[in-house]
């Protein structure tokens, strides 16, 4: 039998409002180092990662956030493993457009912020005089797979914009519909016309001195503008010269063949409940662990202190995360499973909510939820679904079929109203 925590290590190992409080306006600043980095010289074969490194830090709220680099594609992305599952991420090139690698800079990371509002900063470093940095992409980890597996991040920054099909058909399924309707519509996603709703399809850039540094701030609000994910990129004005240019930027050392900038990452989205080790395990396997951690010098004992923080980076109170970074979050059968391998060494407490978690997400004739679709995630399903009922509806006027549309239309003003609902 394999444990939970094996699995976890595995998924690791083969996984690659227009203006917002800045870390130093928010309470409550400390420095943390990674809960787990990969990979880890004295644990692993550091040739198989190919140019992959991650790091996993906990917010102000204890929730999960991953960053990794993937210097292959020139990638980096920033897992925030909330109630919403959201990501940000960007692309770093050299000045010949090659993807151009970057390392960490520092051994910590910045917290700040309470649970409703959290920020975290860090620092990188490229190893190049000249960087530009684009495809800016705030939103569900979903969305940033789906960018990845249509290999736009691989293409040039001044390509056409990455935009979900499903959002374009909400607005022209919107356009369509008689001023009165689509006004009402629109109140249900927080706006007062389809250009707002348009605009806040894609993240908006501002950039320009502060102080010291020169900045760059890209804000992703939510389809309703209720929510908001931020990056910010800083760099000593000083060290580096920094322009805009479109939607990219590009930095330049002033002296030197290095470019070291700051990164922060923003977030008001809901936060989940994490669990401490002492609510996860039983007090059996805690003696256990207490006992091969007092020789903390062995391979052993570090496997599995590894083992276990990737548990606990993995659960809360409301659901097991399947994997990170792709898969942070419910997945109704890998939890159930878990739930079982995992009884000989965890709390009783543990199994109640898994099994909490999946009676709370069973369909209406009691089928358990695969994977769940909440965030960024369910605002794109749910723009889907409203715009295929509004072509249903177009259908049916269409076939004069004037009571069956009335019916398709309610249908698709409630789909809209309760687009953040989880699926």
């Amino acid at each position: 039998m394999i444990p939970f925590a094996v699995a976890v290590a595995l998924q690791l190992l083969t996984t690659q409002s227009s203006r917002l409080p800045v870390s130093s306006q928010l309470q409550g600043a400390h420095r943390i180092a990674p809960l787990l980095a990969f990979p880890d010289p004295s644990l692993d074969d550091t040739a198989a990662y190919q140019g992959y490194q991650t790091r996993l830090f906990k917010d102000a709220a204890g929730n999960t956030v991953q960053i990794y680099v993937d210097n292959r594609s020139g990638r980096v992305v920033h897992l925030l493993a909330d109630a919403e599952n959201e990501s940000v991420g960007f692309s770093i090139r050299s000045s010949q457009g090659a993807p151009n690698a970057v390392v960490w800079a520092g051994g910590q990371a910045l917290v700040t912020g309470t649970r409703r509002s959290r920020t975290l900063t860090y620092e990188l470093r490229a190893n190049a005089p000249r960087v530009a940095i684009g495809w800016f992409v705030l939103g569900s980890m979903r969305v940033e797979r789906d960018f990845q597996y249509a290999e736009r991040h691989k293409t040039p920054f001044a390509s056409p914009p990455f935009v979900l099909p499903e959002m374009e058909r909400l607005l022209s399924a919107l356009n369509f519909l008689s001023e009165p309707v689509r006004r009402q519509h629109l109140t249900y996603v927080n706006a007062p016309s389809v250009e707002t709703l348009r605009a806040r399809l894609l993240p908006t850039i501002t950039a320009g001195p502060r102080g010291a540094a020169w900045v760059a701030r890209i804000v992703q609000p939510s389809l309703d503008a209720r929510d908001t994910l931020a990056l910010e990129l800083s760099v000593d004005r000083a060290r580096v010269d920094a322009v805009r240019a479109g939607d990219s930027l590009t930095f330049a050392a002033r002296s030197g063949n290095a470019v070291a900038f700051t990164v922060t990452v923003y977030t008001t989205g809901r936060a989940l409940t994490p669990l401490s080790r002492e609510e996860i395990f039983n007090s059996e396997f805690l003696r256990f662990l207490a006992d091969a951690r007092r020789d903390s010098t062995t391979t052993h004992a570090r496997w599995l202190e590894r083992q276990v923080r990737g548990v606990q980076l993995l659960s809360s109170r409301e659901k097991l995360m399947a994997g990170l970074p792709a898969y942070a979050t419910y997945f109704g059968r890998d939890m159930l499973v878990s739930a079982l391998m995992m009884r000989p060494i965890w709390r009783q407490d543990m199994s109640a909510f898994v099994i909490a978690s999946v009676l709370r997400k069973l369909s209406p004739n009691g089928d358990v939820s695969h994977e769940e679709a909440l965030g960024g995630q369910a605002d794109r399903e749910a723009a889907g679904e409203y715009a295929q009922l509004v072509d249903d509806y177009r259908r049916a006027l269409r076939e004069r079929g004037r009571s069956r549309a009335d019916s398709l239309l309610a249908r698709a003003a409630t789909v809209l109203r309760e687009h953040r609902r989880v699926r």
